[in-house]
């Protein structure tokens, strides 16, 4: 895996995008409690029309009180 390059700030942009993989595990319930932990779980580089664009892919998984999945999430955040 590759570092993000550093650029000027004036050329950073950062857009976040829906969520474009969700894994639903067991129900949620009345008095359950929710941990949410995240990872960064993958950076990779694409080339458009305007030159290299880096995505950066946060995984959000959500479990409750006896350990079970409720949800995975991946996030999607694009850099310039």
């Amino acid at each position: 895996m590759r570092p993000v390059p550093s650029t000027p700030s004036r050329a950073r942009a950062w857009s976040a995008t829906p969520p474009s993989d969700i894994q639903l595990g067991v129900p949620v319930r009345p008095g359950d409690t929710i941990e949410i932990r995240s990872i960064l779980h993958e950076v990779y580089e694409k080339t458009g029309r305007t030159g290299s664009m880096y995505f950066v892919v946060i995984r959000f998984t959500m479990t409750n009180q006896r350990g079970e999945m409720l949800a995975v999430v991946d996030n999607r955040f694009m850099h310039r």
